[in-house]
């Protein structure tokens, strides 16, 4: 195998390795911490669409960001 391309192969599994780190430290420490805001402020535009109240669901779904 040449140089080249063991360095293409070391390079490509170590950014897979890097990003799949990066994907699980997003998922633990900031989007699992997020979740409850997010559920409950879905939860609220649902049921305010449900109603007929588009100024409610409207705030409620700006809260997730």
């Amino acid at each position: 195998m040449s140089g080249s391309r063991r360095l293409l192969i070391i390079g490509g599994i170590a950014l897979a390795i890097w990003g799949m780190s990066y994907g699980l430290w997003y998922a633990v420490f900031a989007e699992h911490q997020a979740l409850d805001n997010i559920g409950s402020s879905l939860t609220g535009s649902f049921a305010a669409a449900a109603d007929r109240n588009p100024g409610v669901m409207e705030s409620s779904l700006q809260q997730i960001s």
